[in-house]
């Protein structure tokens, strides 16, 4: 989206490498999206930004859906040791089943019986979970400079830094 360009054209003008994907099946990515799937990509992407990033440090920014896919790729690194720098939640949710359910779009219809049977069950049954909530260890803090909520998921990831360097990459997931 324009808002994304926008956005990482802010960022590159500030001095940091912005690196964003199309996760599978969205984009001009192939394959059929899932929650493993993506968080796997996501993973490997990380991988190849940090083999060339050298001491620089990352940074990993998630927007709506791509919060679950940040906290999820942070979680793994943080338990094979080896966490990013930051992270990053812009509009991040609770977990898909809470998203979905006070989503605008389920405004009509959460009222009516069965909406849990219907909509949610068959997201939880198809193994998409997205929990936020159960990804993150430490209590949310707020950057100074921005509204932008940032969640340390484990004791390694350091706070984000105050100013700019020329190599600093960003891992970007997003969402819808």
């Amino acid at each position: 989206g324009d808002h994304r360009v926008e956005l990482y054209k802010v960022l590159s003008s500030l001095g940091y490498h912005v690196v964003t994907f199309d996760y599978r099946g969205w984009g001009d990515s192939v394959g059929t999206p899932s929650e493993r799937g993506m968080t796997y990509d996501a993973l490997h992407v990380f991988d190849w930004i940090k083999a060339r990033s050298g001491d620089n440090p990352v940074y990993i920014w998630g927007h709506s859906l791509g919060t679950g896919v940040a906290t999820n790729l942070v979680r793994r690194l943080c338990e094979r040791e080896t966490p990013p720098d930051a992270l990053i939640l812009e509009s991040p949710f609770t977990n898909i089943r809470e998203e979905a359910k006070s989503h605008p779009f389920s405004v009509i219809y959460r009222y009516f019986p069965g909406f849990d049977w219907f909509f949610l069950d068959p997201i939880t049954s198809s193994g998409i979970k997205f929990a936020n909530d159960e990804n993150s260890i430490a209590s949310p803090h707020q950057l100074e400079a921005s509204e932008i909520s940032k969640f340390s998921l484990c004791p390694f990831i350091q706070t984000l830094a105050t100013g700019t360097n020329t190599f600093t990459r960003a891992l970007s997931c997003h969402g819808y």
